[in-house]
């Protein structure tokens, strides 16, 4: 969206106005931090990433290492929910009785994984 198209007078006045970006990674971190930014970390995230869910099936006490791996990470346009909550269908399934964690965009889900690494590696792709 070109803030120039907006309506806001006070938009307007800045759509001119140059934009800083900075690679995705610890620069734009550390700048955020300091700047206290965060909230354009998020739609930095959401420009290059977009939107994704995270659906956690299985027991929920038992996902415990991933919830808190999801927590711990800095993903501002994530959505995170367990399949008992949301009304999914047919959907994600514990996998040989362990708590499994599916990453989906665009209503595709990846395979299921287990582990908070594997997790957050799929939620950075």
């Amino acid at each position: 969206m070109s803030v120039a198209r907006l309506t806001s007078p006070y938009l307007r006045q800045h759509a001119e106005n140059p934009v800083d970006w900075y690679p995705w990674g610890e620069e734009a971190f550390r700048r955020a931090r300091e700047e206290e930014f965060a909230h354009l970390l998020a739609a930095q995230d959401f420009a290059q990433r977009g939107p994704f869910e995270i659906i956690l099936a299985g027991d929920k006490l038992g996902a415990d290492a991933l919830v808190e791996a999801v927590h711990r990470a800095c993903l501002p346009t994530r959505v995170l929910a367990f399949a008992e909550d949301v009304p999914i269908g047919q959907g994600p399934h514990p996998v040989d009785g362990q708590p499994a964690a599916y990453v989906c965009r665009n209503r595709t889900c990846d395979a299921p994984v287990m582990n908070p690494k594997a997790l957050l590696e799929l939620c950075a792709a």
